[in-house]
């Protein structure tokens, strides 16, 4: 748990700066631009790989501060 929780702001960081530079390139910003466009796959997969980020660190945090006992409202029966 605490190396979960350790690991959220460096995630969040990097979604963070990782966005910005996402922004600033769509909006044509010159400085942006001259680097050119990422790679297509690394394009198709972005929003794959961000959206499954938080979900895994959202879910560990709700079980965090629900607890053990509402276990079974939080997970699916196996």
């Amino acid at each position: 748990m605490f190396l979960g929780l350790l690991l959220i702001p460096p995630v969040v960081l990097k979604m963070s700066s990782t966005g910005y530079r996402f922004v600033r390139y769509y909006t044509s910003n010159p400085r942006y631009r001259r680097t050119g466009a990422p790679p297509a796959i690394l394009r198709l997969l972005a929003p794959i790989v961000v959206a499954s980020t938080v979900v895994v660190f959202a879910s560990g945090v709700a079980l965090l501060l629900e607890g053990p006992s509402s276990r079974g409202s939080l997970l699916a029966d196996p």
